[in-house]
């Protein structure tokens, strides 16, 4: 667990890439989306998953209306 944790510090701590500001506006709507960017806090095993890649955090946002 302290890997993941450790990569999503890092990641917060650099400059985004533009699909992660795009994350966090479509969770000003979309429920599903904002709840499961605000569970990697507590559980950062599965966000590298579905929000360090575009791609996949593009299908993700598209497959929740966002």
């Amino acid at each position: 667990m302290a890997q993941h944790a450790t990569r999503l510090s890092s990641d917060l701590l650099a400059s985004p890439p533009d699909h992660v500001p795009a994350t966090l506006e479509a969770a000003r709507t979309a429920p599903e989306v904002a709840r499961r960017f605000a569970n990697i806090f507590s559980g950062p095993v599965g966000y590298a998953g579905w929000l360090t890649g575009e791609g996949t955090a593009r299908a993700y946002l598209a497959s929740n209306g966002a």
